[in-house]
């Protein structure tokens, strides 16, 4: 996904290719609330909730994203690699 109005296509693209998943909990971003996404989301009947805005401790893939972020960093430094990459 390249721009953050593509996330209703890659939704679709997890329903085809996985399954529905059986709710969804995301921040509060315009693109996830309303239109497309939420449209597809209605379609299949998918629960959605959404954390407080400026509350990213609601949501617990931050955490998991953060900690994937710190380990990919200290890989790079392990192996000299260009901050670029």
């Amino acid at each position: 996904m390249r721009l953050k109005s593509q996330a209703y296509e890659t939704l679709s693209s997890f329903i085809h290719n996985i399954r529905i998943p059986s709710s969804i909990h995301s921040n509060d971003a315009k693109e996830l609330m309303h239109g497309k996404f939420k449209e597809t989301c209605q379609d299949y009947h998918i629960p959605t909730t959404y954390s407080e805005p400026y509350s990213p401790w609601q949501n617990w893939a931050e955490n998991g994203i953060k900690e994937l972020k710190r380990h990919v960093q200290r890989k790079m430094k392990a192996n000299n690699v260009l901050n670029k990459l």
